[in-house]
């Protein structure tokens, strides 16, 4: 760290930090193919300690999200040679510590197939709604890597309410519908193989 107005002094881990989060959308919008989807957000920023200091020090957070296992692989390889790169033009030193969390959710259709004409015979066809693919993690995700399966979502926003987007502030559940899903789970298993 340096005074900030003494700039030279020092290498600004803020601005540099700055920078990589920038270089590294290019990853998505010039490195990943456009047919397979990838998301790459940085969500956490932590620099200085004070206005007139240069910071000394940067530490980001963020997470990828992909479909494809090469897609995950393309990430972590150029999120790392972005981060080298940043790091020789500011002149400060780096370190990528890329955590392999969970894995894209893949539905087998036999078993979504299953799992929808339940839905339909316990509620009725208006409940059973399919959704786009989505870059949300879920450890269920470890489940379907081994044995075919099926996930769903049950809706928890009343009729007429705004629905709120996960982990936001407003976000509040219905408790009311939780035994739906139970009674879900439960003629999934009674009907099995039947």
């Amino acid at each position: 760290p340096s005074h900030a107005a003494k700039p030279n002094e020092g290498i600004d881990a803020l601005v540099t930090g700055a920078q990589y989060v920038t270089a590294v959308q290019t990853i998505v919008s010039r490195n990943a193919d456009p047919m397979k989807s990838m998301v790459i957000t940085i969500g956490k920023m932590q620099a200085g300690s004070r206005y007139n200091i240069v910071a000394g020090e940067c530490v980001l957070e963020g997470t990828c999200r992909t479909f494809a296992p090469e897609m995950r692989d393309l990430a972590e390889k150029r999120l790392k040679e972005v981060l080298d790169g940043v790091c020789l033009l500011s002149g400060c030193t780096g370190e990528l510590n890329y955590e392999r969390g969970y894995m894209a959710v893949l539905n087998e259709e036999k078993m979504t197939k299953y799992m929808s004409d339940k839905i339909k015979e316990l509620y009725g066809d208006e409940a059973l709604v399919e959704v786009e693919p989505a870059m949300t993690a879920e450890d269920f995700s470890f489940y379907l890597n081994e044995v075919p399966g099926a996930f769903a979502w049950i809706g928890t926003t009343g009729e007429g309410e705004k629905v709120w987007p996960l982990h936001n502030s407003h976000y509040n559940p219905n408790e009311g519908v939780l035994w739906r899903g139970a009674a879900l789970l439960t003629k999934l298993v009674l009907d099995f193989n039947k």
